[in-house]
């Protein structure tokens, strides 16, 4: 079963890389039911994958139970497991526009990191923290975790970066929000040189787009143009209608 789990889970990442939303569900479905119980790690990485693919399907309500359900089913929260499931949970009710259930995800998600020692996900917790925050509008606790969450990734390794490179990108959309375009732009341009490097290119068409809009809003037009098609081609094959619209609109604005 742990085999089949095993292939199941990168199967289900790519149908949803090539837009098959549907059949990615079904897989990840059926690893969910045959995953052993004690694979706490594991599972959470199929919950949460599933929860990404059940928003890119309409299924908001689905996704925001799954996430809750298998942080209940966890022994501590405070663990990497338990962070990373709340860092989902900081962000999911973005789907539902209700925003001012983001900044207590966050700062729960904060609060566990800092009895763990792990850098990279104290940074991600900070970044989406800090974002949560600012869509929210509490400008000073997102100026405070943002500045917290920099310091953090800009000390992290590209290698190290590689393996939670959401960190990068929460702290790009949190800078973006905060007015911080040249730091917003830094650090999304990070994303992208770690993603190629590691050949992992899940994030780019969001990365492309937040380039494209720093580019757009510091006056550098003919610079945003060409990041933003980029972001336009890159979510076409995806099937994701809504970063595709959110791209195709930055695009006709520049």
């Amino acid at each position: 079963a742990r085999q089949r789990v095993e292939l199941l889970l990168p199967m289900g990442r790519a149908l949803a890389a090539t837009g098959q939303f549907a059949a990615s569900r079904a897989a990840l479905l059926e690893s969910l039911e045959i995953v052993p119980t004690e694979s706490r790690a594991l599972r959470v990485q199929l919950a949460a994958t599933c929860a990404r693919v059940e928003h890119l399907l309409g299924l908001h309500d689905e996704a925001h139970e799954r996430l809750i359900r298998a942080l209940d089913e966890l022994p501590d929260e405070v663990s990497p497991e338990g962070v990373s499931l709340m860092v989902e949970l900081t962000m999911d009710p973005v789907h539902r526009m209700n925003y001012e259930a983001m900044p207590e995800w966050g700062h729960r998600a904060a609060e566990a990191t800092g009895r763990l020692d792990d850098d990279a996900l104290r940074a991600v917790a900070l970044a989406v923290g800090a974002r949560a925050a600012a869509v929210h509008g509490a400008s000073d606790e997102a100026k405070a975790r943002c500045a917290e969450a920099a310091a953090l990734v800009d000390s992290l390794s590209d290698e190290e970066l590689a393996h939670r490179r959401d960190a990068a990108m929460y702290l790009s959309g949190a800078e973006l929000y905060l007015h911080r375009f040249t730091d917003s732009h830094t650090h999304g341009a990070r994303v992208l040189r770690v993603g190629r490097a590691s050949g992992q290119g899940q994030l780019f068409p969001l990365v492309f787009s937040t380039l494209g809009i720093t580019q757009y809003l510091t006056g550098q037009l003919r610079e945003a143009a060409e990041p933003l098609e980029a972001a336009v081609e890159a979510a076409r094959p995806t099937g994701n209608m809504q970063m595709l619209a959110w791209n195709l609109y930055t695009q006709a604005k520049v």
